[in-house]
């Protein structure tokens, strides 16, 4: 892992901890981070949905992915 040292005003980090139920200030800004990379794969999802590349998706598609048949969702 690496360590990077960076000045982030106690107050913020404060109000992130709290806000992620972090029990460490580590582990608020691991958190936080998770939710930016969340978010941003979120939107470029959206995007794809939008630009038409998931057109073909289909629940069929999807359960063959998932290695089942329809009738097993069933």
């Amino acid at each position: 892992m690496t360590r990077t040292l960076v000045d982030i005003p106690p107050e913020k980090l404060e109000a992130a901890r709290v806000a992620l139920g972090a029990r460490s200030k580590r582990e608020a800004v691991e958190m936080a981070l998770d939710v930016v990379i969340r978010q941003a794969r979120a939107h470029a999802f959206i995007g794809a949905v939008g630009a038409g590349a998931l057109a073909d998706f289909t629940p069929d598609l999807l359960n063959r992915l998932r290695g089942s048949s329809a009738a097993d969702s069933a």
